[in-house]
């Protein structure tokens, strides 16, 4: 049986409430072209509703599509709990070693460090410093932050 990787990504206006959607998936089933139908293996397929596909290439096995998945996105996690009504989804990835959080959430994670550590004078530095320990933080929570930076420089420039 054939296997396709399949990449589907989110184009909207509304990135920060779908931070996290994009997904790369290995199917039984080729992608097809939106507009088309056509089968398409390699290469853009289309956009719809917000959504960018794209082709990824045909492979004999699930074995063969998880290499080429290992071999060309760094950093991808495996989500184990998916529902496929159709049953022809064998595996879906998500990019990044860590779930972005929202810049809401972001905010939230930040809030105490924040008013406590950044003042009037808290240069540019010490808060790329700052960003760093809160993104390690949050990475031990198996995620990563959105906007901590602007966040953080719009706080300070507020204080002023």
């Amino acid at each position: 049986m054939k296997h396709y990787v399949i990449e589907e990504n989110y184009v909207g206006a509304n990135r920060d409430q779908n931070i996290d959607a994009d997904v790369i998936k290995i199917t039984t089933e080729p992608a097809r072209k939106n507009m088309s139908n056509e089968v398409c293996l390699d290469g853009w397929c289309g956009t719809t509703d917000d959504w960018a596909v794209y082709a990824r290439g045909e492979y004999k096995s699930v074995e063969a599509a998880r290499e080429y998945i290992r071999e060309n996105y760094k950093n991808v996690r495996e989500i184990d709990d998916f529902y496929d009504e159709g049953g022809t989804i064998k595996a879906i990835y998500k990019p990044g070693k860590y779930e972005p959080i929202s810049r809401e959430a972001t905010g939230n994670f930040i809030y105490d460090s924040l008013i406590s550590s950044v003042t009037q004078t808290t240069t540019d530095d010490e808060i790329r410093a700052l960003v760093d320990e809160w993104e390690v933080a949050a990475n031990c929570e198996g995620w990563t932050l959105t906007g901590a930076y602007d966040l953080a420089v719009a706080y300070r420039d507020e204080l002023e």
